[in-house]
């Protein structure tokens, strides 16, 4: 569900016959949260009203919501964030990791810390640090999005590592790829004791154009 302040999952203990693009008025919702992300909950004993009205549209209602770091201080988590932000730190755990097939932990030297020697499964992610001036904070990025970052798949990260013996190479690429570049990242961002961290659903570096950064100065600068 999505309104002009943000976007937030729900789940409909039953069928209220909701389809995208309806515009409804719930009486009676309530909310809970998981990490710190708002989740609405319709129940079946719950009055809901298709209205029509003026409301943005699906296509403004789609589009994440810009926010600066500083600005999430004091909410516990958020749906569909947009930051722009620069790439601080590629984290220790990135690039080329294998998990067990039977919880998806992270496999250390090939053992499970619940299933023990386990044959692992290959995947890809990125742990970093990004920063927008105004505060810093986590993020977990997954396989598809690492593979958009590399440009190229698993298979071809896998025959790179097995050609030059040497798993750590994947993290390097990343490391000279993102490092200290300037990113538009899209997600969830959730908490926990450990603060925030953003679980990107999409992510395009932004191409820097020198002669826009130097107009920039100029009127920042009034030179």
């Amino acid at each position: 569900m999505a309104d002009e302040s943000a976007k937030v999952p729900f789940t409909a203990w039953k069928d209220f016959d909701l389809r995208p693009g309806d515009l409804i008025k719930a009486d009676g919702a309530y909310v809970r949260s998981w990490k710190g992300v708002p989740q609405i909950n319709l129940d079946d004993g719950m009055e809901i009203e298709k209205i029509e009205e003026e409301f943005p549209s699906m296509e403004e209602l789609s589009e994440g919501k810009r926010i600066q770091i500083e600005d999430i201080d004091g909410k516990q988590g958020m749906t569909d964030a947009l930051f722009e932000a620069t790439v601080l730190q590629i984290r220790s755990g990135s690039g080329l990791i294998f998990r067990c097939p039977n919880c998806r932990r992270v496999l250390q030297d090939g053992v499970c810390q619940v299933h023990g020697d386990v044959e692992g499964i290959a995947d890809l992610r990125i742990k970093a640090v990004i920063d927008d001036g105004t505060g810093a904070i986590n993020t977990i990025i997954g396989r598809s999005l690492t593979e958009k970052v590399l440009g190229k798949d698993i298979e071809k990260c896998l025959r790179e590592v097995r050609k030059k013996m040497d798993r750590g190479i994947i993290a390097k690429h990343l490391e000279s790829t993102l490092e200290a570049v300037p990113v538009r990242i899209r997600g969830n961002l959730v908490s926990d004791d450990n603060g925030y961290t953003l679980i990107a659903t999409d992510i395009d570096i932004i191409e820097d154009d020198p002669a826009e950064r130097a107009r920039g100065f100029i009127e920042e600068w009034g030179v």
